[in-house]
C-alpha cells in the first residue's frame, strides 16, 4: 500500500506524533492479505470493524469485545476553535455505545474504507489505516478523501482503548464540518488560495466588502510591488492574487493560528522571500496575520510583514 506522506498528530493532541514506523512496518493491503492476523479468531479489530458497519453494537455483543475498563478516545483536534459535543474521550460500555448513537446521528459513513492493516510486532497493538469522505447524514461534505490510522490495544481476545491518528492538514476537517468556525473559514481560504481564487470559488469565503490590508509598517519605504497594498472586496482579492504571482511561495509554511475571539484568528505564516526569478532573501521570516470572519465569511485580512525592507528589496 501507499502511505500518506506528511506529519500526523493524534486526535486531541498539540503535539505532533510522526509515524516513523512507516518504513519499519510490513503493511498489509487489507483486501489481499491472506497471512494477516485479522483472519485469526482472537484478532480483535476485524470483528470489530464488522460488528460496526453490519448490526452495530448493543449491550449484548459489546462486552464480549471490548473490556470493562475500555478507553475510546474521539477528542477534538486542537487547531478548531469550537468543540462538537460529541468530540470527546468514552468509557466502558456505556460511553462506546454513547459515542456510536452519536456519530450515527450525524455522519454518514457510507465512504469508509480499511485500507491496511499491521499488527506492532512484540507489542499488543494493531494499526490500521483507514479512509473515508467526511459526510453528514443531510448530505453536507467535504468532498474529499482523508485517512486515519486507528491504534488498537488488545488484552486477550478483548480492545482495551482505542485512538485515532490523522494527518496535520486534516485536523478539525470534521469538527469544522459539523460547526464551521472562524477558523475553519481561514484554513478553507488557505487551501483554495493554493489552488487559485475565482469569482465563483470566492465568493463562499469572503463577503462583498472584504478588505484586504497588505500595507507597509509605518515608516516604511514605499512598496516596489503591488503586492503591499490594500484592495477591497473579491475583485480586489482577485486583483491582488495577481500580483501574488511574483513570488515563489514554495517554502511557504503555516507555522500556527489560534482565535482570539468569535470573530478573529490570528496566522503565523513563514516563507522565505523569493521572486520566480531566483532573486531572494535566503533568509525565512514570518508574518502575522489577523483574520475577521463574520456568518462564515472573511471580511478582513490584515498582515504585519515580518521583514518588509528585505522582501521589498528583490524588487
Amino acid at each position: 500500500m501507499k502511505w500518506q506522506t506528511g506529519d500526523w498528530k493524534r486526535s486531541g493532541e498539540d503535539k505532533a506524533w510522526e509515524f516513523s514506523i512507516r518504513s519499519k512496518i510490513d503493511w498489509k493491503d487489507y483486501d489481499e492479505c491472506e497471512d494477516c492476523p485479522r483472519h485469526h479468531a482472537t484478532t480483535p479489530p476485524t470483528p470489530r470493524y464488522k460488528t460496526w458497519s453490519t448490526t452495530g453494537f448493543t449491550k449484548d455483543n459489546l462486552p464480549a469485545l471490548i473490556t470493562d475498563d475500555y478507553k475510546l478516545s474521539f477528542a477534538c483536534s486542537p487547531f478548531v476553535a469550537s468543540c462538537p459535543a460529541l468530540f470527546k474521550d468514552y468509557s466502558g460500555v456505556d460511553g462506546f455505545l454513547e459515542w456510536q448513537a452519536a456519530t450515527n446521528a450525524v455522519f454518514d459513513f457510507k465512504s469508509f474504507q480499511m485500507v491496511g492493516i499491521a499488527p506492532l510486532a512484540g507489542t499488543n497493538k494493531v494499526l490500521v489505516e483507514a479512509s473515508f469522505i467526511p459526510t453528514l447524514v443531510g448530505g453536507k461534505t467535504t468532498g474529499e478523501r482523508l485517512f486515519q490510522v486507528h491504534e488498537w490495544t488488545v488484552v486477550g481476545t478483548k480492545v482495551s482503548s482505542f485512538s485515532a491518528y490523522v494527518k496535520t492538514a486534516d485536523a478539525g476537517v470534521q469538527e469544522n464540518l459539523l460547526e464551521p468556525s472562524p477558523a475553519s473559514v481561514v484554513d478553507a481560504a488557505f487551501a483554495q488560495w493554493a489552488k487559485g481564487f475565482t469569482a465563483e470559488n470566492a465568493a463562499p469565503l469572503f463577503s462583498d466588502d472584504y478588505v484586504l490590508d497588505f500595507t507597509p509598517p509605518p515608516g516604511s519605504a514605499p512598496p516596489k510591488s503591488k503586492f503591499y497594498g490594500k484592495y477591497t472586496g473579491i475583485a480586489g482579492l482577485l486583483e491582488w492574487q495577481t500580483y501574488c504571482s511574483e513570488f515563489d511561495f514554495s517554502s511557504f509554511k503555516m507555522e500556527g493560528r489560534n482565535a482570539i475571539s468569535p470573530t478573529e484568528v490570528l496566522v503565523e505564516i513563514s516563507y522565505i522571500p523569493t521572486l520566480k526569478s531566483g532573486k531572494t532573501t535566503g533568509k525565512r521570516v514570518s508574518d502575522v496575520q489577523k483574520w475577521t470572519v463574520v456568518d462564515g465569511k472573511a471580511t478582513a485580512f490584515k498582515v504585519w510583514p515580518g521583514d518588509y525592507a528585505a522582501a521589498n528589496d528583490l524588487f
